[in-house]
């Protein structure tokens, strides 16, 4: 092949994709109909002539409506496409062009390309790929590194000489890998759309400095803030634009404490502090007695006080908008917002849109992170902290939290933080000394685990003797499913106290009818016959009063248990008194996620978060990695305490088939319980083949029914989820932003109250008292 051939690429749209203008298979107009527009690729020679190697895509991808968001291409080497293999379109500029240098590992077979995840109207302009050698593809990646939006000298240094440790070592094509990837990261298009999003939802109000006028006239208390910042050895520009971000705030009851030591650093705070009377400078003494909240804060008189760190700016807005906060709810003694991330050149990138408050998570991992304000009243039963060791924000956060109590804290959903965080954000230390001295002062055990960098795998102690549990699966037929799954339990789970119910609704194949006659045969195995129509809240009932456990596990029959600590996990969790439900991962038999908890409000009613992403993502802020508290969780694998499944009344019979888990799981949070979903216990689901899909009228008519239950019933909760963000859409269910926010200064619902809407008074007089029979079916 010739070094200056080119081959343009044919384009033929092939999922959700309209054609607006031209044809398929050329350049033109497209509107994307979903979240998963394709594009199948060729040439006019066909893919054989896009032999392996190194190659420069050049072309352009132009947003008319709406935004590109991960454009990538996925290559099928043979065993067809996946996420392992696909190429990112990192070179895209702001008007559109592409220009990137990309790597085929082997001959294609098929090339499919994904213009965005997001609903959009674009054009497609020509592309092409031109062949380049190894030194050239690697020069540009290196002058791609170096110029990137994440990227800088300094990495394009780091990169080059990995590349050269790679050569020596006599891997040359692994270590050039391994440079496309860093390539990859340096130019990364803005996370999720975000520079669309800010640019459109969060600009700076001009009506900022006469609101906060207005606010303090009003407010008969207005709350007074000191911020604590220690420079250390913060760069000089950066440290200036922290400064300058103070004193721009709209809200102008602060001061400023800066602990500094001699030097250049003293001489700019020193600037600030003779321009502005608010900032007071300290020395740092460096000693671990200088360090501590207590000495921080020993002359503060103000109400409230946040640390800052100095490579940080403030919006404008921060103080005004947690000032608002306080006054609507004067008890306040913790509020934190939302944060992102800046680069040197301005550009905001890496948003952290967090839950309302989240016990479970904050123990995991320091997800409150900044900005966070906090009553000074409540540090002080935190003064011997030392601010020097790593983790100690994590370590105020949990004292802060513990003291002050779930009614005393808030969130305001806005990004009110930006961290200078360079090419790649910090993780929050997570402190695991702290997480088990809280856990001790609660008078609790538990076993404490880093898990991942910044974060820890917590899991309560199981009591002694570990409770009974009832493992209840309902089936029909399908008889390779059920044995599968009733095997798995029994070769796989450690807990050591369990039993099985399978609950036969129906069966008639005589494969299965043997099964479930052996099944009557085996210690620890029950079958329970419910021959009456389809009903899976009638069959949890009526299960639930024939188990002899004190703690019930509902399972699928399309279940397969992965990990052997499966049940002890959630057991331990569920055991806790304040918890009420709790769930599992759940992966699809090829490892992409069926179930990483449920948010309410996704899809109309409820959708699994991380639904389809590949086993071990660490999804929005790492959260598909950690235990937390989340609304709801799939009935398919779901452990309850049989006396919170009694107090709310069991499962409503109401809803046959969908959302019945979802009720089930917001009638436990509203009898005051919280819910946890926890990763740690890994199960394999192949979801609902047992019963097919909703594709008949009758069916179709019945999920419209239950929709609507759920919609009537909830409706007031659905949009405000405390375990998600108002920032996040409900469209989707992988975190990606909301275009436009539900809201922005809404009243949040309280994670353990939901709220719902009665659907008559004698409804809710008779789930107040309804209680499950003893009695058969």
């Amino acid at each position: 092949m010739s070094p200056f051939h080119r081959v343009e690429l044919v384009f033929d749209a092939s999922h959700d994709v309209e054609i607006i203008g031209g044809a398929s298979g050329s350049a033109g107009r497209y509107r994307s109909l979903g979240d998963d527009p394709q594009f199948l690729v060729t040439s006019a020679r066909g893919l054989g002539e896009l032999r392996p190697g190194w190659w420069r895509l050049r072309g352009s991808l132009v947003a008319s409506d709406g935004a590109i968001v991960a454009p990538r291409f996925y290559p099928d080497y043979g065993p067809g496409f996946n996420e392992a293999d696909c190429i990112s379109v990192c070179g895209l500029s702001a008007d559109g062009r592409v220009d990137t240098v990309v790597y085929l590992k082997a001959s294609l077979r098929n090339l499919r390309f994904d213009p965005t995840v997001r609903p959009t109207t674009f054009e497609l302009g020509a592309m092409r790929l031109e062949p380049l050698s190894r030194a050239r593809a690697v020069a540009m990646m290196l002058g791609g590194i170096r110029r990137g939006r994440f990227g800088g000298t300094a990495r394009a240094r780091s990169a080059a000489m990995g590349l050269l440790r790679g050569c020596v070592e006599g891997s040359p094509t692994q270590a050039a890998q391994e440079l496309a990837a860093e390539y990859a990261r340096a130019n990364a298009l803005p996370e999720g759309g975000y520079d669309l999003w800010h640019r459109l939802y969060d600009p700076l109000r001009e009506d900022m400095v006469e609101r906060a006028r207005e606010a303090m006239a009003t407010m008969r208390n207005p709350p007074r803030f000191a911020l604590v910042m220690c420079a250390g050895d913060a760069q000089a520009d950066t440290l200036r634009r922290c400064l300058s971000s103070v004193t721009a705030q709209t809200w102008p009851l602060w001061t400023l404490h800066v602990y500094t030591r001699p030097g250049r650093l003293a001489d700019h705070v020193q600037a600030f502090a003779a321009s502005d009377p608010r900032v007071i400078v300290h020395q740092d003494g460096g000693s671990e007695s200088d360090r501590s909240i207590g000495a921080v804060i020993a002359g503060i008189t103000e109400r409230y006080a946040a640390f800052i760190e100095p490579d940080a700016e403030l919006a404008s807005q921060a103080l005004c908008e947690v000032a608002h906060a306080i006054a609507a709810h004067p008890e306040s003694a913790l509020v934190y917002t939302d944060s992102d991330h800046v680069d040197p050149h301005g550009n905001r990138f890496a948003p952290c849109f967090k839950p309302d408050w989240n016990p479970t998570l904050l123990l995991a991992q320091n997800y409150v992170g900044h900005l966070s304000v906090i009553s000074t009243n409540v540090l002080r039963g935190a003064a011997d902290i030392d601010m020097g060791v790593d983790g100690w924000h994590h370590d105020l956060l949990l004292r802060t939290t513990e003291a002050a109590g779930a009614a005393c804290i808030r969130h305001v959903p806005q990004i009110l933080y930006h961290s200078h965080a360079g090419a790649a954000p910090r993780i929050p230390s997570a402190n695991s000394k702290a997480v088990q001295a809280l856990i001790e002062r609660c008078g609790r055990r538990a076993s404490v685990s880093q898990h991942r960098p910044g974060q820890l795998h917590v899991t309560p102690a199981l009591p002694q003797p570990a409770p009974r549990v009832t493992i209840i699966i309902p089936t029909r037929d399908r008889v390779s499913l059920l044995r599968t799954c009733v095997e798995s339990v029994l070769e796989r789970t450690e807990y050591p106290h369990y039993d099985i119910m399978v609950v036969d609704n129906g069966s008639v194949d005589a494969d299965t009818l043997a099964y479930l006659d052996e099944l009557r045969t085996r210690a620890g195995c029950s079958v329970l016959s419910y021959p009456a129509p389809f009903n899976f809240s009638a069959i949890v009932n009526v299960a639930a009063r024939h188990a002899e456990g004190d703690v019930l596990c509902l399972l699928n029959n399309d279940i397969e248990v992965i990990t052997p600590k499966w049940l002890d996990e959630m057991v331990a969790h569920a055991a806790t008194p304040e918890v009420g439900v709790v769930g599992a991962m759940l992966y699809y038999p090829d490892d992409t996620i069926q179930h990483g908890g449920v948010v309410v409000g996704i899809g109309g009613v409820a959708g699994h978060v991380h639904h389809g992403s590949r086993r071990g993502t660490a999804g929005h802020q790492g959260r598909a990695l950690v235990a937390q508290d989340m609304s709801a969780v799939t009935g398919a694998c779901l452990v309850v305490r049989r006396s919170v499944f009694e107090q709310v009344g069991g499962f409503d019979e109401g809803l046959a088939v969908a959302f019945n888990d979802v009720d089930f799981c917001l009638r436990v949070l509203e009898a005051g319980y919280r819910n946890v979903w926890t990763p740690h216990a890994e199960l394999y689901h192949h979801e609902s083949a047992s019963r097919g899909r909703e594709d008949t009228p009758q069916k179709r008519a019945r999920f419209a029914g239950e929709v609507a239950t759920m919609r009537r019933r909830w409706r007031s909760f659905l949009d405000n989820d405390p375990a998600y963000n108002p920032n996040l859409t409900l469209d989707w269910s992988n975190f990606e932003l909301a275009f436009p926010p539900r809201c922005r200064e809404a009243e949040r619902w309280s994670l353990s109250r939901p709220s719902r809407m009665p659907e008559s008074p004698v409804e809710d007089s008779a789930r107040a008292s309804r209680k499950p029979r003893k009695s058969g079916p």
